[in-house]
């Protein structure tokens, strides 16, 4: 349990670290509901979808894009490790970026 524990941890410091450095958000705004308080649009979104799926290589289908999923860094995270058991392959976040043709 503890390994789960503390995979967890690391995906909640790199989605809160994205968020932080390349959505550009405040530390404040993290503990904020994203999507209720209008911090992040539409936009931010799509570059967030990028941001994710490249960084633990994980595929983000139609089906995911419910707004539970992405209203704070928390739910963020769970979400990625939810795709992450569901078997994506956590070795293409150390390469170099996904580029789909």
């Amino acid at each position: 349990m503890a390994d789960g524990e503390s995979g967890l941890d690391a995906i909640v410091g790199v989605v809160r670290q994205l968020l932080l450095t390349r959505l550009l958000l405040s530390a404040d705004q993290l503990e904020s509901d994203l999507v209720e308080d209008g911090i992040i649009d539409s936009a931010d979104f799509m570059d967030l979808f990028l941001l994710l799926e490249e960084t633990f290589g994980i595929v983000i289908a139609a089906e995911d894009l419910i707004l539970e999923n992405f209203r704070s860094a928390d739910q963020i995270s769970g979400f990625v490790a939810r795709k992450l058991a569901e078997g994506a392959d956590p070795a293409v976040a150390q390469g170099p970026g996904r580029h789909d043709s």
